[in-house]
């Protein structure tokens, strides 16, 4: 039987040996109505988090042993898959405990409207310039699914490379200043492929700054595990949009060659630098 976690999460430990190129040891017991998702803790330190397809075709979330705020990413991870009808196979390393990691993890893991202590204040989303101009007339910050039912054509990569689940359609995904993962996601757009080279040459758009912790606390903020929060449907930019910053904002001269991280570099010291209201 599928274990039924605190909260009604459901989820399987997998059992020693398996790995994710096996078939799923409980696909005959449990058939949950969205299927299955893989997640594991990987026996590493690097710091490292992966999200793609596992060889089965089963969505997969997978952190190293030491990611930030681990046991709340997988918290987060276990509660979004049950409200979606998923059940997950967990992997861990062998000298944990799965069902007391678990245990543990949702016992003290808040709830996703709830302004964390390792809540990062602002979280940002990259977009390029044509988009941008669409974003500010509209508004908001539309997803996929809500650009598509308008009669756009929104960028599918994501889903059609990674296998994300069909839903992730549904929300605007927002990301850490730290990370340089928003720039990536622009230049995948410009390749056509997924790009995880930081140093690799690409055109800028535009990398939108919002308030964390004001959109959590107004409801808006939806946790996966996977990403550091994301919007349902459509983010507003008022009040939530501290700052939108160009290539045009930062660069010195109109030669500056840029690449991932020298964009993300440029726009978070600019960011940084500059007044703001307090929220």
């Amino acid at each position: 039987m599928v274990t039924q976690g605190q909260e009604g999460v459901a989820y399987r430990l997998a059992p020693p040996g398996w790995s994710v190129a096996d078939p799923n040891p409980y696909a005959q017991e449990h058939a949950p109505p969205g299927g299955w998702t893989h997640a594991e803790i990987e026996d590493k330190r690097r710091g490292w988090m992966f999200t793609g397809p596992t060889p089965r075709g089963l969505f997969s979330v997978r952190w190293d042993r030491d990611v930030p705020n681990l046991m709340s990413r997988l918290a987060d991870m276990l509660r979004y898959e049950s409200r979606h009808g998923r059940a997950v196979l967990l992997c861990v390393p062998p000298d944990v405990d799965g069902e007391t990691f678990v245990k543990d993890a949702l016992a003290q893991t808040p709830p996703p409207h709830v302004v964390r202590d390792s809540d990062p204040k602002w979280v940002t989303h990259s977009t390029d310039l044509d988009a941008w101009a669409s974003i500010r007339a509209d508004g908001a910050l539309k997803s996929s699914a809500t650009l598509l039912a308008e009669g756009a054509k929104p960028d599918d990569l994501g889903f059609r490379v990674l296998g994300e689940p069909v839903e992730y359609a549904d929300y605007v995904m927002l990301g850490s200043m730290e990370r340089v993962g928003g720039e990536h996601v622009v230049a995948s757009r410009q390749a056509g492929r997924i790009v995880t080279d930081e140093d690799r040459p690409y055109e800028p758009g535009v990398r939108l700054y919002f308030d964390n912790h004001a959109l959590i606390r107004a409801g808006l903020g939806e946790r996966d595990g996977a990403h550091l929060i994301k919007a349902r449907g459509r983010l507003p930019l008022e009040p939530y949009l501290a700052q939108a910053i160009s290539a045009r904002d930062v660069e010195a001269e109109a030669s500056v060659a840029w690449t991932p991280a020298t964009f993300h570099a440029a726009a978070n010291a600019s960011f940084l630098g500059r007044p703001r209201q307090p929220r």
